[in-house]
């Protein structure tokens, strides 16, 4: 398994290339493996670890193979709905992949306050690492539900977790930071894309990439503003539902739901803000989501 690497995209080369294969369905293994393809064909020599139906580990060597986790969930479920056009959604995959593998193992250090940002990453990274004292990300807040806020600065259009020593280069207080970050992200975050769908519902995106990190800004959640459900897929996309549309929250619940049993998604829960206040639900298995926690901002 852990050797698995560019064989993977060996096996499916041939008959990617057929024409009337563009027209059966991959199953979700076939899709991860139709991205590592692109990827190994474009950066031979990289390890490319097959991990389940949906996730892949690259890295520099089978040392270092875990260097980026990829979920191919989402894509293939866009995919699925439109197999003609297979090679669109695993570029949505591996075009950013590798643009950051040259800049794995680089020598990072934060230079500017300009360059630090808030993101929202699932709870998992302020968990010690296995065997370690470290954390994925040191400096973090509590969202809601099983999301966090962490500081974090961008380097070559790299996101990298800020340390304390970084702080001390700054000469910032962590209080300093938190509030350049939430003002360098609104500045960042650029045009908001909304795609609806069939239901009401709006996936929503950004070309920065912070379509989700903007769930952070207090205007997001304004007491006065439209109370909404948001189910949060990667670092990139979200789903949102007015919940003035009950078409539209019956859409982002069940789809939700469905994700949650059946994907190793992002979030496990569903966001949801009523007049300025965050809560979060989780599903409980049969068919409905119940509150994690009472209305807070």
């Amino acid at each position: 398994m852990m050797l698995r690497t560019l064989l993977i995209a060996l096996a499916l080369s041939a008959a990617l290339s057929s024409a009337s294969f563009a027209d059966q369905v991959l199953s979700p293994t076939g899709f991860r493996d139709a991205v590592a393809n692109q990827i190994a064909q474009q950066r031979p020599g990289l390890c490319i670890q097959g991990v389940d139906e949906f996730t892949l580990n690259i890295g520099r060597t089978a040392e270092e193979c875990a260097e980026i986790v990829v979920n191919t969930a989402y894509y293939y479920r866009q995919y699925s709905d439109d197999p003609s056009n297979l090679s669109t959604y695993t570029s949505r995959l591996a075009d950013p992949i590798l643009a950051a593998v040259p800049l794995l193992g680089a020598d990072h250090a934060v230079r500017s306050a300009d360059a630090l940002i808030i993101l929202l990453r699932p709870d998992a990274y302020a968990e010690t690492v296995e065997g370690t004292q470290d954390r994925y990300v040191e400096i973090w807040r509590p969202f809601h539900g099983d999301l966090i806020a962490t500081l974090a600065y961008t380097q070559n259009n790299q996101a990298i977790y800020l340390r304390r020593s970084d702080l001390e280069a700054l000469q910032m207080t962590e209080a300093e930071a938190w509030a350049r970050a939430e003002a360098n992200l609104r500045h960042r975050l650029g045009p908001v894309q909304r795609q609806a769908t069939p239901h009401g519902a709006e996936h929503v995106s950004a070309p920065s990439g912070l379509a989700s990190s903007a769930l952070l800004l207090p205007e997001t959640c304004r007491a006065g503003g439209p109370s909404f459900d948001a189910f949060v897929l990667d670092r990139s996309n979200y789903i949102y539902a007015d919940q003035a549309k009950p078409t539209a929250t019956a859409m982002i619940a069940g789809y939700s739901a469905e994700l949650v049993q059946t994907t190793d998604v992002y979030s496990q829960n569903l966001l949801s803000c009523i007049d300025g206040h965050w809560y979060a639900s989780a599903f409980n298995g049969h068919n409905a989501w119940l509150p994690i926690e009472e209305p807070q901002n």
